[in-house]
């Protein structure tokens, strides 16, 4: 891959990087189709299974999902500190690390486990969060656009995973499930290793823009750097000028000294020899100006060499808590906590709901195929996402802006949160359609990309993978939270769940607003 010229335009948007840009990014996208179509075929089926093969209540299926949200915690504090490995490399480790924990599905499964498999399958699933620091690092303009690709193309696979899953179903066993899964990730592995290296190392050759750039900055420093040198020459040679005047007092003074006058006060001292090897290091530490010094006094030397190595560890850990104290005051750390905290309260609502939704609908509802029938509601809710994102999230995004968009979003997922509960409860079918449509649907068509999207309007692109990575952790703490939330307020009330989903889709309406406002103080102080 050729990215320069050597001619007066170095750097230039050529064919041939457009070209190679164009097909890294449908390769991405095409490698988060397969691996969300195969991953799709098994996780709309997973709680029956394990409900069923374990013989579990439903208060240990939610501790046990807890592992799974908790790993990927976890896994999101640890991948932003590898911001500086190349990408493509972070996507191989975790899909490998993936098919590890698929293996433990094969083996005869005892509990624990079962726990390590979620875990691994966990932590293996922040495959998104280095998918969207990619699309961040490609492309320049229309971010948003490209975030809503990777949502189409998950909800074509979120459509045909569950239809697939449950035709198979009806020929095959739950292995040939596993082993659609195991397929999918071999083929996103092989899509994911034919991307080039090059591409994807740390935004170093991101855009033939960004190279020009660059390449003018090195240029300054290197003549910055020439005329520090030259003054540095210029200072040396009249500090050698100086030095033969000093050299020229020094021999004049030895030569005072050689004479040996008696009545000199230094001449004592001159005299004085003292074999340092005999002494030791204590005694080329004070001998060396001629002391009697004693034990004690040597050991109040150590104490004071102590006492000024602790102050100055002391001094260096005020210096960086003063640091994180000045950077957490700023108003870009509060534009990023208040990102988090409304990724924190739009998934927890939408996670509580789709937990809780299986169950619910497990237990209110008297049909012979209840799993069909689930597999149906999320298809219908892919669908419908795919409508919505093609036909009006353009439309009320310019019109109402991120933030309207998000409100938007929000609202329509609060109203589907309660509308779900009274048509399952009083099982009005039609309705539960609608419900379900309004879940699904508008969190992912109208939340999802819009997160992504602020995130890399707001922040640098070299902190791109670290804030991905910080916000994506708060979002599976709420996967980690909302199952205990709901296997434990169900038991009490089965309302309560659902009316804590809605006071939370509210709540994130507040964390919109403010990311926005200090995101508009952030931009003023660094224009004064």
């Amino acid at each position: 891959m050729k990215l320069l010229r050597d001619h007066d335009n170095l750097f230039y948007e050529n064919e041939e990087y457009e070209k190679i840009r164009k097909k890294t990014l449908f390769k991405i996208l095409l490698s988060v189709f397969i691996k969300t179509l195969f991953e799709s075929f098994l996780q709309p089926l997973l709680p029956f299974y394990i409900l069923n093969y374990y013989k579990i209540e439903v208060k240990e299926l939610g501790i046990l999902l807890s592992f799974y949200s908790f790993s990927q915690c976890v896994m999101c504090l640890i991948i932003g500190l590898f911001s500086s490995i190349n990408k493509k490399h972070l996507l191989v480790f975790l899909i490998l690390f993936n098919l590890v924990g698929i293996y433990l599905f094969y083996i005869k499964l005892n509990f624990t486990l079962l726990v390590i498999n979620r875990i691994i399958c966990g932590c293996s699933s922040v495959f998104v969060v280095v998918v969207n620091a990619i699309i961040n690092d490609l492309v320049d303009t229309n971010v948003c656009t490209y975030y809503t690709y990777i949502n189409i193309f998950n909800a074509i696979g979120i459509i045909l995973g569950p239809l697939l899953s449950s035709f198979f179903l009806t020929i095959f066993n739950f292995e040939i499930i596993l082993n659609f899964n195991t397929l999918g990730l071999i083929s996103s592995l092989l899509i994911i290793l034919t991307i080039s290296s090059e591409l994807l190392s740390q935004n170093k050759y991101k855009t033939p823009a960004k190279l020009a750039r660059e390449y003018k900055l090195n240029q300054d420093n290197k003549n910055d750097n020439k005329l520090e040198e030259d003054d540095n020459a210029n200072t040396w040679i009249t500090y050698k000028n100086y030095n033969k005047h000093g050299e020229r007092d020094k021999l004049i003074l030895n030569k005072y000294y050689k004479k040996g006058d008696a009545e000199s006060i230094n001449n004592e001292f001159l005299n004085n020899k003292t074999n340092y090897s005999e002494t030791g290091r204590k005694g080329n530490i004070f001998n060396y100006y001629n002391d009697d010094i004693s034990d004690k006094s040597y050991q109040q030397f150590l104490r004071r060499t102590d006492y000024l190595f602790i102050s100055k560890i002391s001094r260096c850990i005020k210096n960086v808590f003063n640091k994180i104290l000045s950077v957490s005051l700023t108003y870009k750390s509060k534009c990023l906590l208040s990102i988090c905290l409304l990724r924190f309260s739009a998934s927890f609502s939408s996670n509580l709901m789709n937990n809780i939704f299986f169950v619910f609908y497990n237990d209110n509802v008297s049909s012979g195929n209840k799993q069909i029938q689930i597999s149906l509601f999320v298809s219908l809710s892919g669908i419908i996402m795919i409508c919505y994102q093609y036909f009006s999230f353009s439309f009320i995004l310019r019109n109402f802006g991120y933030n309207g968009t998000a409100v938007i979003g929000l609202i329509i997922q609060s109203t589907g949160v309660l509308l779900t509960y009274n048509s399952i409860k009083y099982y009005n079918l039609i309705f539960q359609y609608i419900s379900i449509c309004f879940i699904h649907s508008c969190s992912y068509a109208y939340i999802e990309p819009i997160i992504p999207t602020i995130i890399s309007l707001f922040f640098d692109k070299k902190d791109q993978l670290f804030t991905q990575s910080i916000v994506s952790f708060f979002r599976y703490l709420s996967l980690t939270i909302s199952p205990i939330i709901y296997s434990y307020y169900y038991i009490e009330n089965q309302l309560f769940p659902f009316f804590i989903s809605s006071c939370m889709s509210i709540v994130s309406i507040f964390f919109v607003f403010l990311s926005f406002k200090y995101y508009e103080k952030m931009i003023k102080s660094t224009q004064n």
